[in-house]
């Protein structure tokens, strides 16, 4: 299930300023690709737009935008699912909290 704050924007501006977007890696999944997607669509309406990875690897990372910024939270290799899917919300909540960054998209199961 994917949960998605609604985006709250300038009244005075048409689109919201930025957008995290959560991401385990850039492996060959529904999920990795409908977030790339997002990714890349908003990155053309002029919206900051930065990817947080538990790991910068996989086969779906050249279909990104070059205007998408990445934060690698650089999560070992050696996690299993479980540890995995907590470091990267724990990692993701502390990168969060130092940006001010409008809104955050977590695709996934």
């Amino acid at each position: 299930m994917s949960v998605i704050t609604p985006i709250k924007c300038d009244p005075m501006s048409s689109v919201p300023g930025s957008i995290a977007i959560v991401l385990r890696d850039f492996r060959l999944g529904g999920s990795e690709r409908v977030a790339i997607g997002l990714a890349n669509y908003w990155a053309s309406r002029q919206i900051a737009v930065t990817l947080l990875v538990g790991r910068d690897d996989g086969p779906l990372r050249s279909l990104l935008v070059p205007s998408v910024e990445i934060v690698d939270l650089a999560l070992k290799p050696g996690l299993g699912d479980t540890r995995l899917a907590w470091s990267l919300a724990f990692r993701a909540r502390e990168v969060l909290r130092l940006r001010k960054i409008e809104s955050c998209y977590v695709p996934g199961i």
